[in-house]
């Protein structure tokens, strides 16, 4: 190792008196297998029950409705967009449930029910008092009751999530400014002249408004409840994409950077080779490994020939092209399984004077960073990556 710092060194010094560093971002593309924190849970098909109290004054009637079901019917196309299907591996059942579990195919059996819209705390206020145009509208406090559970079923039974939130987040909303009613001549967004113009706006717009606030309070409910169970039950195929930097200086002098963005670029391209041939996580075995480590050594030699600083323009390595070996670096890091050492440097970095789009980058690399490192630990023994 001191035998390649001491001919990085001399390297990296003939090039200062080279031309200056002309970074250039080379895409990679690669397809891989998101696992998930639970892979005995996880299951192909799911089925949705839904529950719909009547509520919306009347708007929506009770209903019950059991998979499978279809986008014709608006009301169960708005709970199917909210369970996260991932083609081929996570769809909704063609069968009925009975059969399924007649046949004890494996399934997820997501049962949900949702209660009448709840406005409390009706205040009347104008948006401009003492103006000679007044602006009057109303505010509520406003909940929606819900409850979903879902149980892994066919095979085996098991509950797996349990949440009743009949005690769900009460929002503050106004109308009219919290609804969108359309462009009719009565239709004013900002607030109404007189009172009696708001209370008429009201009775005739509440239903749509009702649908509107519980539609939302219900997606905004689900969403996080869905992407936490998508995390740790759905086993799916993703793209992923990355980008390493290289130099574009034609005369010579950054060979090293060169070499090494080629040598991610070509290991990117041999594990997606490897996916499609049904090895799915080969960067973790020790010939990726190996490849990824000749990378790291050649970044980290031109950081540490600048003490990591990245922010500084004092010779031919100026601050833009430093950020883009930091990132290199990281995004290596990431890939050999050094994700404390990661996630310490993107922490340090962000909190420097770096640039915006040398922040969103170290961002976008913090969330691959907890997703590889939460699969890692969660797998590592069980599919033996190395």
């Amino acid at each position: 190792m001191k035998h390649l710092l001491l001919l990085f060194s001399i390297t990296f010094s003939s090039a200062l008196l080279a031309q200056k560093a002309k970074p250039v971002g080379i895409n990679c593309k690669y397809r891989h297998m998101r696992f998930t924190e639970q892979p005995n849970l996880s299951a192909k098909y799911w089925a949705l029950t839904i529950t719909e109290q009547t509520a919306c004054q009347g708007a929506i009637p009770y209903s019950v409705k059991h998979s499978p079901l279809t986008g014709i019917d608006e009301r169960s196309a708005f709970y199917m967009r909210q369970i996260p299907s991932q083609a081929t591996f996570f769809t909704q059942t063609r069968d009925l449930i009975g059969n399924l579990q007649n046949k004890q195919t494996p399934f997820t059996h997501f049962e949900l029910e949702t209660g009448d819209i709840q406005l409390n705390n009706q205040i009347t206020k104008n948006a401009k008092p003492g103006a000679e145009i007044a602006q009057y509208y109303m505010t509520f406090a406003v909940r929606a009751p819900i409850k979903l559970t879902a149980t892994r079923k066919g095979d085996i039974n098991t509950l797996v999530l349990d949440t009743n939130a009949t005690q769900t987040k009460e929002y503050f909303l106004r109308f009219p400014m919290d609804v969108q009613l359309g462009t009719a001549p009565d239709i004013k967004g900002n607030g109404y002249p007189t009172e009696a113009e708001l209370l008429a706006a009201w009775r005739k717009y509440r239903k749509k408004t009702e649908l509107q606030w519980r539609d939302k309070i219900i997606s905004e409910f689900l969403a996080p409840i869905f992407r936490e169970y998508k995390q740790t039950y759905i086993q799916y195929e993703e793209w992923n994409s990355c980008k390493v930097y290289s130099d574009k200086n034609k005369k010579g002098g950054y060979d090293h950077l060169v070499e090494a963005a080629e040598l991610f670029r070509a290991t990117i391209e041999a594990i997606n080779e490897d996916y499609k041939s049904g090895h799915f996580k080969k960067f973790y075995l020790s010939e990726y490994q190996d490849q990824f480590n000749k990378c790291l050594a050649v970044w980290k030699g031109v950081l540490e020939s600048f003490e990591f600083d990245v922010t500084s323009n004092d010779n031919a390595i100026d601050a833009d092209a430093r950020q883009k070996i930091l990132l290199n670096y990281i995004q290596t890091l990431i890939y050999t399984k050094q994700f404390e050492e990661a996630e310490q440097l993107m922490a340090n970095y962000l909190a420097q004077d770096i640039r915006n789009v040398t922040h969103s980058d170290l961002r976008r690399l913090q969330r691959i960073n907890e997703q590889f490192a939460r699969e890692y630990k969660a797998n590592a023994e069980r599919y033996a990556w190395n």
